[in-house]
């Protein structure tokens, strides 16, 4: 828990979302210099649904992504960041800041919308309204998914950078 990945903004769109959506839950996995900050902040403003789970081993972060529906990464700056790749895989829906370059990336064409300004809560209040009132939002990213899995494995991508050597 760090500015740099902006948990408050995380903390500020799902309290607007919960007074709506009184059933969504929000799981925060992570420690750092800010989570007592942050859990002050969630129990001064009585923001309702919200675990904070704490640090896990990147080994074990699959469960916590497997058993979520919805990824948010609304980091400040992520010059590419591996975490929105792994909710895809995971078959989840996924909302980033225009800051964190897979987001920007993988989320293309109608996805997006799911690219929201880092200064602009509302938006991505609106896009995590949106996949909670969706019947499935999983679905809406297969074809993200299936990108991330045709060209951004490790297999994937050292075939792409042995046909640019071979092609120069």
């Amino acid at each position: 828990m760090v500015d740099r990945e902006n948990p408050r903004g995380v903390l500020e769109a799902f309290k607007a979302i919960v007074i709506s959506c009184p059933d969504v839950w929000l799981m925060i996995v992570g420690a750092g210099p800010q989570l007592n900050e942050l859990r002050l902040y969630v129990k001064e403003n009585q923001i309702p649904n919200i675990v904070f789970v704490g640090y896990i081993p990147y080994v074990k972060l699959e469960q916590y992504l497997f058993s979520a529906d919805v990824f948010i990464h609304l980091a400040k700056n992520e010059p590419w960041g591996v975490s929105p790749q792994d909710a895809l895989v995971a078959g989840l829906g996924l909302i980033t800041s225009d800051k964190v370059g897979s987001g920007v990336c993988h989320l293309q064409n109608d996805l997006n919308r799911f690219v929201v300004p880092i200064n602009d809560l509302s938006t991505a209040v609106e896009r995590m309204i949106e996949l909670v009132q969706h019947d499935d939002p999983k679905s809406l990213f297969k074809l993200a998914k299936d990108s991330v899995l045709n060209n951004f494995t490790a297999d994937a991508l050292a075939t792409q950078w042995v046909r640019r050597l071979m092609d120069r």
